[in-house]
């Protein structure tokens, strides 16, 4: 976990956990280009290698981006319903 942790960067440096640390660096570009607006988000670009090992363009990350802000919204409203927030 510490070597994902730590490589999710640059997961395509040798570390014992690189499948993972791929998993975390695209989790970690949707969860940034989500939050910012398009002309943010157009300048960021994932770590190297992570498009090509999940074989995703673009469009892909659109789609991610689209479902994350969906789930999100959806545990926002539960959150609110429920009297946590």
């Amino acid at each position: 976990m510490a070597d994902a942790i730590g490589f999710h960067h640059n997961p395509k440096d040798p570390n014992d956990s690189q499948d993972l640390a791929y998993l975390l660096g695209l989790a970690d570009f949707v969860a940034h280009v989500s939050t910012l607006n398009e002309d943010q988000g157009n300048k960021l670009k994932p770590a190297e290698g992570v498009m090509e090992f999940f074989g995703i363009d673009d469009s892909d990350i659109d789609s991610l981006k689209a479902n994350l802000i969906e789930e999100y919204m959806k545990a926002d409203t539960f959150m609110r319903i429920a009297g946590i927030t």
